[in-house]
């Protein structure tokens, strides 16, 4: 089993200035072979953000309609099938999200350490 992890991530805008941003869009979390659960928590102060399984519903402003809304100060738990990732843009400058992930369904559990 593999030990969960909590992490920070600067979310980078859909739009400066007008324009599509050309900044990376992050990887929040990636299910390699066993499902994860991932909570993520917008801890911004006045931007939502956009989480997506697909990095293409998050390169285009308005956003793709494949997208979860997360307003500030808001938590949500997504489940990824192994294989899919997690990927997030913000609606403004200084966006920022803490996720939490673990895996799903762990294949075994020892308590005896």
């Amino acid at each position: 089993m593999n030990d969960s992890q909590l992490l920070r991530f600067a979310v980078p805008a859909a739009v400066t200035d007008g324009r599509q941003t050309q900044q990376a869009v992050p990887v929040l979390a990636q299910a390699v072979q066993a499902p994860l659960r991932v909570l993520v928590r917008n801890t911004s102060f006045g931007n939502a953000v956009w989480v997506a399984h697909s990095v293409q519903e998050l390169q285009r402003f308005p956003v793709g309609p494949n997208t979860f809304e997360l307003p500030p100060g808001t938590s949500e738990v997504f489940v990824l099938a192994p294989g899919q990732k997690l990927f997030c843009v913000a609606d403004g400058q200084g966006a920022t999200v803490n996720v939490a992930q673990s895996e799903l369904i762990p294949e075994r559990l020892d308590f005896r350490s």
